[in-house]
């Protein structure tokens, strides 16, 4: 069970999102989510959450074991997961929030064609309209300026918090 799981995962990984669009597109038009934001999120936790999962597990196997050390101590099994599992897996669980959000962020296919031309489509399909206006250089220069600033701003704030790790913070010592 446990396997199959895990590779139902890596072959949602897997499938390119151009080979599932038609059968989203129908899905989207039936319940009424064509051009929503809500139809935007939910597509793109559907892509997003399979290879961030992928991503975590490798993560979280290579932690040090010391769940057994902490239930000896007398820490429950929600304890140890909040008090020791989770700071130890911080910097996995920022990248892992991090890559979630380039891929939001940059989500382009389903984006162009479920949610076009609404409030809810994300940059690129909105920069890749200004190709087809009247050409005004400054406002694509804007667009494409913003779209990558936002990103260089998030991982900026976030680059510590990707390379340190202080097990001596988690520890308590």
């Amino acid at each position: 069970m446990k396997t199959g799981l895990l590779m139902a995962i890596l072959l949602s990984v897997l499938l390119p999102p151009v080979s599932v669009i038609i059968p989203f597109f129908i899905i989207y038009n039936r319940l009424g989510l064509s051009g929503t934001l809500l139809g935007l999120i939910i597509v793109t936790l559907t892509t997003t959450i399979p290879f961030v999962t992928w991503m975590m597990l490798g993560y979280f196997r290579n932690l040090p074991k010391i769940e057994a050390l902490a239930r000896i101590d007398g820490y429950s099994r929600v304890g140890t997961f909040v008090r020791i599992v989770i700071p130890l897996a911080k910097t996995g669980i920022v990248v892992g929030a991090l890559i979630s959000f380039l891929f939001a962020w940059n989500e382009y296919t389903f984006a162009q064609v479920l949610v076009t031309g609404t409030p809810a489509a994300t940059i690129p399909p909105a920069i890749s309209g200004f190709f087809f206006q009247v050409p005004h250089p400054q406002h694509l220069a804007a667009a494409l300026i913003y779209s990558v600033l936002v990103s260089f701003i998030a991982i900026y704030f976030l680059q510590r918090h990707i390379t340190k790790l202080n097990i001596v913070e988690v520890l308590g010592g």
